[in-house]
């Protein structure tokens, strides 16, 4: 999983604003990279090459994968360059996890890379906008979400692939192929700097996940489409049904049911859409194209969701860092405890949650051009936070107001309220021309 997952990339802080905040960031999103790990989920049961060899070919395949899973990763390590046109510079050392390995792994990174106190400051602001329920236990539940969708996982810290050990034979190849993509993406262009949470926002982090995943994900349908004869992906028009597959393949994974919808989402959108991005790349120029893609990555989760704005280089600037300066300009003297912004996927969800459709949602985020989160002191102990959303015209404004308003009435039963209680704190809805604003204190 070099991935949704999506969606977190924060900035936590103990120093008041206008002294020198210390830059923490952390991220949530669909992978386990939030931690420093890169994983496949889900999408090898359905690019799996079981669902399009041969019976001549999955028997050999069932031998090639089958004993010992790190035996298989010279083979795949062979494979991954060649589909991906680049040779790793030194071997890819493979590692065998069983469960309770990669749980204590997924704890011990989470214990080291996200205090408790920025899973506490995410956990208000998700629950705040609603993408959580509020009796989810966030920490212990990212944990179970990852574990049960987690078919193995590359470590750019420490270079090495782990294979989990209960996966079926017929899935170690791809698997291996693609997390070894991923360590071939990290000899060529330094994964741990290429996602590097001390300077990025959880929409950057999510646009350039998108692009390794993608990446990855390409690798690996490209292996499994070569078994049964068929060419690359980017002879392809488009990969939507592949897509569609995976979506449906995921959410009827055994333990993936429980989670909130808002991370089963988060989880999957580098995968998905970011197979969706590097398609389109491809279709321009092959590989070669995401190798380009590296040099100068996307910046925000609107560019993976409009491959055209990245390829035609006519994505309007986003306003999230100018939103982001004036909103802790307001704030100034406050002790600001994280900071972010979540960008036009998250923005899609909120709004999802708060009763539009999918496809809505989508076309009602698509208006974004900027965000920014952020989380004070109000008193002792006791947190607040203001979120702008700023939108491409005062129509879409509007319509977003609308929208949230009457989600927040619906969910909070209250009809005609203009404020709604939570946790003892009032939340508030206001729009000023292109911008929408939510205060919790």
């Amino acid at each position: 999983m070099a991935n949704h997952q999506a969606f977190r990339h924060s900035r936590s802080h103990g120093r008041s604003h206008g002294c020198t905040r210390s830059r923490i960031h952390s991220r949530i999103h669909s992978r386990i990279r939030n931690w420093g790990i890169v994983a496949t989920i889900g999408f090898h049961t359905i690019t799996s090459p079981a669902l399009f060899a041969s019976p001549k070919v999955k028997e050999e395949q069932h031998r090639a994968a089958s004993g010992v899973s790190c035996e298989i990763v010279p083979y795949a390590l062979n494979l991954a360059e060649g589909i991906r046109g680049l040779k790793a510079k030194k071997e890819i050392p493979c590692r065998v996890y069983n469960k309770k390995q990669v749980r204590d792994y997924i704890q011990a990174t989470i214990e080291e890379k996200l205090p408790k106190h920025r899973l506490k400051m995410e956990e208000y602001v998700y629950k705040t906008l609603g993408l959580i329920p509020l009796q989810f236990n966030y920490s212990s539940g990212l944990i179970d979400l990852y574990l049960s969708q987690i078919g193995g996982f590359y470590e750019p810290e420490d270079e090495f692939f782990a294979m989990a050990q209960w996966m079926p034979s017929l899935l170690q190849m791809p698997i291996a192929v693609h997390e070894l993509t991923h360590g071939i993406q990290d000899q060529f262009y330094a994964l741990e700097k290429f996602l590097d949470p001390q300077t990025m926002s959880t929409d950057e982090t999510l646009a350039r996940s998108a692009l390794v995943e993608g990446d990855a994900t390409a690798v690996m349908l490209d292996y499994s489409r070569n078994l049964s004869g068929q060419s690359s992906i980017a002879t392809e028009e488009s990969v939507t049904a592949v897509m569609l597959q995976n979506v449906f393949g995921v959410g009827l994974s055994s333990g993936f049911s429980d989670a909130p919808e808002s991370l089963k989402f988060l989880l999957i959108f580098p995968y998905t859409s970011g197979l969706r991005f590097s398609h389109a790349l491809m279709r321009r120029g092959g590989y070669k194209a995401i190798d380009s893609a590296f040099r100068s990555p996307p910046q925000t989760s609107r560019e993976i969701l409009h491959p055209e704005l990245y390829l035609t280089k006519k994505s309007e600037r986003s306003d999230s860092k100018s939103l982001r300066k004036r909103l802790l300009d307001a704030l100034e003297g406050e002790t600001v405890a994280h900071e972010d912004s979540l960008g036009e996927f998250a923005i899609a969800l909120v709004l999802r949650e708060l009763g539009l459709g999918h496809q809505e949602a989508a076309q009602l985020a698509s208006g974004w051009r900027g965000d920014a989160v952020v989380v004070y002191e109000a008193q002792p102990s006791q947190f607040a936070m203001e979120w702008r959303f700023e939108v491409d015209s005062e129509g879409t404004a509007k319509a977003v107001f609308k929208t949230m308003m009457e989600g927040f009435r619906k969910r909070y039963e209250s009809p005609a309220a203009s404020e709604f209680q939570l946790e003892g704190q009032t939340i508030s809805l206001t729009q000023d021309g292109r911008i929408i604003v939510l205060t919790r204190m």
